[in-house]
């Protein structure tokens, strides 16, 4: 595995164990994980159970990077997409092209979780050519 993994690695394993941490009832910065509408009313209430299944999804591109096999290149191709998906957004709450972007949410979004959707796409991309 070369720099360009661990890197990537590192920011997928946080973000999953983070995930997995929620799920756990931890709350450190879970209010300003979920989009919100401009009187700042969460679109979506994600449960324990919810944020469970998303943390152990991001175990499986980390688990692609560490144990490469057959399956880890349409993972990773997949990885890839998501995360370019969720950096174009929605176009209203999520995105580079959001409309809503008053919120603390937005703001967020505008300079940490798009930026690293980004990152995240790219370093996967990187990486899917060193296989």
């Amino acid at each position: 595995m070369n720099i360009t993994g661990y890197i990537l690695l590192i920011i997928i394993l946080s973000i999953s164990f983070l995930h997995i941490y929620w799920a756990l009832g931890g709350t450190w910065g879970k209010d300003l994980a979920v989009p919100t509408t401009e009187n700042e009313i969460p679109l979506f209430e994600p449960g324990a159970f919810v944020c469970l299944i998303t943390g152990f999804c991001f175990l499986l591109p980390a688990s692609a990077i560490v144990f490469p096999s057959r399956f880890s290149l349409p993972i990773l191709w997949i990885n890839t997409f998501l995360f370019f998906i969720r950096a174009v957004g929605d176009f209203r709450y999520i995105g580079f092209f959001k409309k809503i972007k008053n919120t603390p949410f937005s703001q967020r979004d505008t300079i940490i979780y798009t930026p690293l959707c980004v990152l995240i796409s790219f370093l996967t991309l990187l990486l899917i050519n060193t296989f």
